[in-house]
């Protein structure tokens, strides 16, 4: 589960602000995708 708390960290530093743990990774993905580019 170190995995799931990584991405949560990751979201967090890209300035995503945490919903929920699935809607938070889709989120993240579509908003900053620039940034994970």
């Amino acid at each position: 589960m170190a995995h799931e708390r990584n991405k949560q960290i990751d979201s967090t530093q890209k300035g995503c602000p945490i919903i929920e743990k699935m809607n938070d990774d889709l989120f993240c993905l579509q908003k900053y995708k620039v940034f994970l580019e």
